[in-house]
């Protein structure tokens, strides 16, 4: 949010499971123009703490290894 107006910067899906208390992120992208300002970084953190506040305790992933950018910021925020 800037100014009191919200914007879009992408989007992420994700599959939460209750029952095992975990969440699947199925794509999570940020669109282009808006990439390398850590806007992933801080859609990740404000991601995990939300999850938190609902009982999910793992979140799980996929990256292609042809995705250096994407490696990269699961990497900084701590995925293995």
């Amino acid at each position: 949010e800037i100014d009191g107006t919200e914007k879009r910067v992408g989007y992420l899906w994700y599959k939460p499971d209750a029952e095992i208390r975990s969440a699947f992120i199925c794509d999570f992208y940020i669109f282009p123009s808006l990439q390398g300002q850590g806007l992933g970084k801080q859609a990740m953190a404000a991601f995990e703490h939300e999850l938190k506040n609902q009982g999910i305790r793992q979140i799980k992933l996929r990256v292609a290894g042809d995705n250096p950018r994407a490696r990269r910021l699961y990497e900084v925020t701590g995925f293995r």
